[in-house]
């Protein structure tokens, strides 16, 4: 053997090697800048070299692994048995087939063949119908005056925004909205949105996050329970309009702060100002003192409160005659009283900006179409004006006219009436509990819950709402437009008992109000007449 060949390598053997390397590496482009960044950065690190060089293998060894394949255990078909298995494949239908008495309902769904207004013509009826169904309260759909100034408004802007209000989306109309409706209630500034469901479903979100507390009156509706499940906060709900039970909830609260001394986070007290559930109305300075003591935020939702309570139309805080600046956040629909679409959000100048970038029905969404914009100034004009006090007295005046008509009902025992005699044009017409088990002939196999709060089973509430909808049927060949209170069932957090809605307008006349509460009564005895 060789005795060369066993012989380690010198100092200056591995000095020429490093001298050679050295030497080539730097003929490559950029290899200083390379070498002088590498000393730099680990000459005073060394776990980065170690953790560097284990990423540098586990990547080499991850390119030279073998590709692994998901389907190595697949059983090859012929084209025969392939044929076979895709014949006898059913897919699911995209929605539930519908049940007998959902399809009565979709066939007996009234259709308009006019204008949207106080006395609307409805596919199969003879002559007009008065509408007691929209939420149409001021009865502003289809004024004259109004529906010309649109018009006006569509040839000078077009149909559509055709952007988001950061992205050459917004108007001067736009602007002028925000303006008015901030001054109108006495807020520092407003912002208006797209549509009337998203404002709510933007909003919250926008403000409560996960781990902060919301406090929930567990009659509000169905955009707000969407709204706070979207937010992912801590949801807390007390008995409606019990401010007893609200305040209990809030001490529980406070003590649990103090037992596990947990960081304090945004905290909400989330109502309506007009409860479309249930007619009544929120007793806000109850509420708004409770918000102070226990320093809580206060959002109000006044979809069906603007344009209808306050001796103006601004809502619950004027009709309590408390400054609007009570409220933290004030949210509204433009879809209702105003007879436009959208909606709005009213506040402290720092809140409205921080929607501007963090409202995504804001961010996100085409702005309001310019004819709708305008509708609504004019809304607010005439609301602002002498005419406008008429006009919300007329709504009072038609509403404590129809809740008066509608009390022979009560009187039976068989139903309640809520609503109308506290201002508000939304009346809910329902089946008496008590009455209901010991009289109708309801399924064996359902029983009333003991809990007079919790909801009716399904089977009951069919057979309920098949009753309602027998005096629907009665009132339109009167040419009295009736409407059952329609619920997501499987998405509301507490569903309502069924009931008949009936929202009456300042379009209405008293006379029309009267003759409508004696058909609703007269085809109410009619139906039950085989149980009263």
């Amino acid at each position: 053997m060789d005795p060369l060949a066993t012989t380690p390598p010198t100092a200056s053997t591995w000095a020429w090697a490093w001298t050679q390397f050295t030497q080539t590496v730097a003929l490559i482009p950029g290899s200083k800048i390379v070498g002088r960044y590498i000393r730099n950065s680990y000459q005073n690190d060394p776990f980065r070299i170690v953790l560097e060089v284990c990423l540098l293998l586990f990547v080499v060894w991850y390119l030279l692994e073998k590709r692994y394949r998901i389907d190595h255990h697949e059983i090859p078909l012929s084209k025969q048995e392939v044929d076979e298995l895709i014949e006898d494949w059913k897919p699911e239908p995209l929605v539930p087939a519908l049940s007998e008495w959902e399809r009565e309902q979709m066939e007996e769904t009234p259709v308009l063949v006019s204008e949207q207004g106080p006395r609307p013509r409805v596919e199969g009826v003879s002559q007009p119908v008065l509408n007691l169904v929209s939420y149409n309260f001021l009865g502003l759909a289809g004024v004259n005056d109004l529906k010309e100034h649109a018009v006006h408004t569509l040839r000078k802007y077009g149909v559509g925004a055709c952007g988001p209000p950061g992205f050459y989306g917004t108007l001067d109309v736009h602007k002028d909205l925000e303006k008015k409706l901030a001054e109108f209630i006495g807020s520092e500034e407003a912002i208006i949105y797209s549509q009337g469901l998203t404002t709510t479903l933007s909003v919250i979100p926008c403000f409560a996050k996960r781990g902060d507390i919301l406090i929930c009156d567990e009659a509000i509706n169905f955009s707000v329970q969407k709204s706070i499940q979207i937010s992912r906060s801590q949801i807390r709900y007390f008995k409606h309009n019990d401010m007893n039970d609200l305040e209990r909830i809030l001490k529980e609260i406070e003590q649990e702060d103090q037992a596990t001394k947990r960081v304090v986070t945004r905290r909400f007290i989330v109502v309506e100002g007009l409860y479309v559930n249930t007619g009544d109305i929120v007793p806000l300075p109850d509420l708004i003192a409770l918000k102070k003591r226990y320093k809580y935020r206060l959002i109000l939702d006044e979809s069906y409160s603007f344009g209808v309570l306050g001796s103006q139309g601004r809502g619950v805080t004027e009709h309590f005659q408390i400054p609007a600046d009570e409220v933290d956040l004030l949210i509204g629909s433009m879809c209702n009283s105003l007879a436009s679409s959208g909606g709005f959000c009213a506040g402290g100048r720092e809140l409205m900006e921080h929607q501007r970038l963090s409202g995504l029905g804001y961010v996100f969404s085409a702005s309001l179409p310019a004819i709708l914009a305008v509708y609504a100034i004019d809304g607010l004009d005439i609301l602002a004006s002498d005419q406008g006090k008429t006009v919300i007295r007329n709504v009072r005046d038609v509403s404590l006219q129809m809740y008066q008509g509608l009390q022979a009902l009560v009187n039976t025992g068989a139903l309640t009436v809520t609503g109308g005699n506290n201002q508000s044009p939304i009346i809910h017409i329902r089946f008496d509990r008590a009455w209901a088990q010991k009289t109708l002939p309801l399924p064996s196999d359902a029983q009333f819950p003991a809990n007079p709060r919790r909801p009716l089973p399904h089977a009951i509430r069919v057979e309920l709402e098949k009753l309602l909808q027998s005096v629907v049927r009665e009132t339109l060949t009167h040419h009295v437009l009736l409407g059952r209170a329609k619920y997501v069932v499987d998405q509301e957090r507490s569903v309502p008992d069924p009931s008949i809605r009936i929202c009456v307008t300042a379009a209405h006349s008293k006379e029309e109000v009267q003759e409508a509460a004696q058909v609703t009564c007269e085809a109410f005895r009619k139906v039950l007449k085989p149980y009263l």
